[in-house]
């Protein structure tokens, strides 16, 4: 491991998929709308972290290298 992946709009469907996949070989975040169910999910499947913003919102990005750090290897929208 060692990679630090992060995967927005991960909390369902394909981008939850995306993350599951992604946990065996790198260490995810995952960010959403909601930070209950983002933090459910991180202990769950075991991600490393999550922040939650929406990015439609102005901030959204900041608010999500606030919580995580800028030291992203992968990004996937």
């Amino acid at each position: 491991m060692g990679k630090k992946i992060l995967i927005t709009g991960s909390s369902q469907g394909i981008g939850l998929g995306i993350a599951k996949q992604f946990s065996q070989d790198f260490d995810v975040y995952i960010s959403g709308r909601y930070a209950d169910k983002l933090e459910k999910l991180c202990r769950e499947y075991n991600f490393k972290g999550f922040a939650a913003a929406d990015l439609i919102e102005n901030g959204a990005a900041e608010k999500i290298i606030d919580a995580i750090g800028s030291d992203i290897d992968i990004l996937i929208n």
